[in-house]
């Protein structure tokens, strides 16, 4: 099925009328940073890796050497059913049409919001054969919504084999078009990769579709659906309303998911990029290409024409996260975005003033506002058009002083799941770990870019090792959080033990980066932010200054 048209008033049509003058901007981009981008022109969307050479089997890679990425091999386990054979879309930005629009979110963020739901009678059109083929049998399909991600719907699909009365199970996952094609290519890839490396327990793929261009409309995924449930089930961490786990229960947990982390640490990447599964290749092999990541797909920036991996190191990913955003700022949409929302924000606010002087006339209050605070927060003010290339250009300018020039310093990659929050590790009832769930925009990156523990073991440094018994009857919401930060030191503590005690090569995260290069990071990614004092920031390295803590108050 063709996508879905354009929902009326969106970018689309705004896109057409002022591609001229966006295509002379993106020229002048250009030619600015093209000595900044020698060796990989801002053009270039490749996702080829190096050849398909690879020769380890998928069982080397649970041993307890370490394993070097060089398009390794598929292996014997079998591989997903493809639908689609097609290649990335010519317009992704197209694909996106009458699907989702980016609206304003936490933090000077853009969040994508769904414009129509899945067609739930199509789905079923879709899995029915899908589920003879996997042998669930496509008698009596049943179809419930399951969940609902930052990016995806999940549903349940129940059915019987026919002569049988034995239900089963399995999920399907529409896919939220925010990077077409290569989300859903790389999140296949990489759930393939980690279950024939690794002993961690992802769900099984039957089968997916990385086009949209089906009846439905959207990519999906049809995967298994796994036993447990989230540790979020059982302990409920920042709520602090439960805790069905003991002590020794939470200290095992801390060693399994340290387990996890080594496995994954242990595979060693040269590239920052995301996974492919190379399907043109006669030896099937993994390959690193493109990364999916949210700063190149937020908003316009879909559209830009911007190098977007692999990189060979973090300056080299950094000066795309850098350009994209410079691009952004520059994109002729966003000063005509920025100038209608203005407009109707002095309407607004024009009309707040009418009502509030017709109140004060009456002596009566109306229970009606036009508050315009709400489009104020949106993604670019008046004095971003201004500072945002300065910081940019500033960025650019202190990266070489500050990330290592020399390739034998470099720090190599490897593999982690981003979000191993307490929503997506699984579990039965004893506290076993059962399941890693959701490996979308999963990529590699150094060590240093990497966070040191699991989100739920991390109580922000809180370092509390003892605690007094309580005999005070009902515990009241103090006592439950330094509960909950007392078992997240423990556990924070027998998770690096574990570690120490396999030599993993994620004990490099523990290292303390230098104060310059962790400042860096938080620059390059807040650009946007109104009290990030860049350009500050920025002199003060280069005269070679120390830039502290309450330099940022």
């Amino acid at each position: 099925m063709a996508d879905t048209p354009s929902a009326p008033g969106s970018d689309g049509s705004r896109r057409s009328r002022i591609a001229g003058v966006f295509q002379l901007a993106q020229a002048a981009i250009r030619y600015v940073y093209e000595r900044m981008h020698q060796g990989f022109g801002s053009d270039n969307v490749s996702t080829e890796g190096p050849p398909c050479n690879g020769t380890l089997k998928a069982e080397d890679g649970l041993s307890d050497t370490t394993t070097t990425f060089s398009s390794l091999a598929i292996g014997d386990l079998p591989l997903p059913t493809r639908v689609s054979k097609a290649g990335p879309p010519a317009d992704a930005v197209a694909r996106r049409e009458g699907k989702i629009e980016w609206v304003h979110g936490f933090s000077y963020t853009q969040e994508p919001k769904w414009l129509c739901e899945p067609d739930t009678s199509i789905i079923k059109e879709i899995v029915a054969p899908q589920l003879e083929m996997d042998g669930f049998g496509s008698k009596d399909i049943s179809i419930k919504f399951f969940a609902g991600g930052g990016f995806n719907k999940l549903y349940t699909i129940t059915s019987s084999i026919a002569e049988s009365d034995e239900r089963t199970e399995c999920i399907f996952r529409v896919a939220m078009p925010i990077d077409p094609w290569y989300k859903t290519e790389s999140e296949v890839a990489t759930m393939e990769y980690v279950r024939r490396y690794t002993s961690i327990p992802v769900p099984k793929i039957y089968a997916y579709d990385s086009s949209s261009d089906n009846k439905l409309g959207f990519e999906w995924i049809m995967m298994e659906k796994m036993v447990g449930k989230p540790l979020d089930d059982y302990w409920d961490i920042y709520g602090y309303e439960f805790d069905r786990f003991d002590m020794n229960t939470k200290l095992q947990i801390a060693r399994s998911v340290a387990e996890w982390v080594h496995e994954l640490s242990k595979l060693v990447f040269d590239k920052i990029g995301s996974l492919y599964i190379d399907w043109d290749s006669p030896e099937r092999c993994f390959k690193l290409g493109r990364l999916v990541h949210g700063e190149f797909i937020c908003g316009e920036r879909l559209g830009y024409r911007v190098y977007r991996g692999p990189f060979r190191d973090t300056e080299q990913f950094y000066r795309s996260v850098i350009d994209i955003q410079l691009q952004d700022v520059l994109d002729p949409i966003q000063r005509t975005q920025f100038n209608a929302r203005m407009m109707r924000v002095a309407e607004l606010e024009q009309a707040e003033a009418e009502r509030e002087e017709v109140e004060k006339e009456s002596n009566s209050a109306s229970s009606c506002s036009t508050d315009a605070s709400d489009l104020k927060l949106d993604w670019y003010v008046e004095e971003d058009f201004t500072n945002v290339p300065r910081d940019c250009h500033a960025l650019l300018s202190v990266l070489p002083l500050i990330l290592p020039q020399d390739s034998s310093a470099r720090e190599p990659m490897t593999l982690y799941h981003f979000d191993m929050s307490q929503r997506n590790v699984l579990l039965d009832d004893c506290g076993n770990l059962v399941g890693l769930v959701d490996w979308e925009m999963i990529g590699t990156r150094p060590y240093d870019q990497l966070p040191v523990l699991p989100p739920f073991m991390d109580n922000g440094g809180h370092n509390i090792t003892t605690l007094s018994d309580w005999t005070s009857g009902e515990k009241d919401r103090t006592r439950a959080r330094l509960e909950q930060e007392h078992a997240q030191t423990l556990m924070s503590r027998e998770f690096r033990k574990y570690l120490e005690e396999k030599e993993s090569p994620w004990l490099r995260t523990f290292a303390t980066p230098p104060p310059v290069a962790t400042q860096l990071k938080e620059r390059v990614h807040q650009i946007p932010r109104r009290d990030s004092k860049i350009t500050d920031w920025v002199k003060r390295i280069e005269q070679g200054e120390e830039w502290n803590w309450w330099d940022d108050e």
